[in-house]
């Protein structure tokens, strides 16, 4: 019996050995041409062409009307093609582009661009946050809608600088449509 209890004492510290492994994330910067005003005005001094990603079968386009984005459900774009864009706005955190009369896409549907006037720079900053130990983090999706997923308590990862807030909550963008809130995360810059 005693061997036992020496022998389990001394294997549990190597089964825990793999699970105390941080894991290293990391995220790209993204440089803007401009940073136009969140909930600002619709920015006409940019003008020039954005391609479209080409993972996707088909890229959404969004009406703006009443300074709302809605979603166009009779059109899409191609992906892989280029597109005049001649307008540029911000809302809630997001950048989009107008491509045709009250047709807009969003910054993150798009993998390459150029324009015109180029005086002001923008970097989308990221944070490290740190999961605050007790209790995983669960993982939200755009509409703050629970995923199912959790992030393990601890466990570090790469967001976006500014949260968006939604219901008096703060969240971080961890991932495309992932969100971690704000009060379950310390910042660790």
């Amino acid at each position: 019996m005693k061997k036992y209890h020496i022998l389990s004492l001394f294997s549990v510290p190597f089964l825990l050995v793999p699970c105390t492994n941080l894991v290293d994330v990391s995220a790209k910067t993204t440089t803007y041409n401009f940073f136009p005003t969140d909930n600002g005005p619709i920015d006409t001094s940019y003008s020039g062409t954005v391609t479209t990603v080409g993972d996707r079968p088909f890229l959404t386009l969004y009406a703006f009307n009443d300074n709302r984005f809605s979603l166009i459900r009779n059109r899409a774009l191609a992906p892989k093609t280029a597109w005049f864009y001649d307008q540029t706005v911000s809302r809630n955190g997001e950048i989009y582009y107008r491509v045709a009369t009250n047709e807009w896409i969003k910054y993150d549907e798009i993998e390459g661009f150029s324009g015109h006037h180029n005086r002001k720079h923008f970097e989308k900053k990221t944070v490290t946050l740190r999961v605050r130990p007790v209790l995983p983090a669960p993982v939200f999706d755009g509409n703050f809608n629970d995923t199912g997923k959790t992030l393990a308590v601890g466990s570090e990862w790469i967001a976006f600088e500014k949260p968006v807030y939604f219901g008096g909550n703060a969240y971080y963008q961890i991932g495309k449509d992932e969100f971690v809130a704000g009060e379950r995360v310390i910042n660790l810059h």
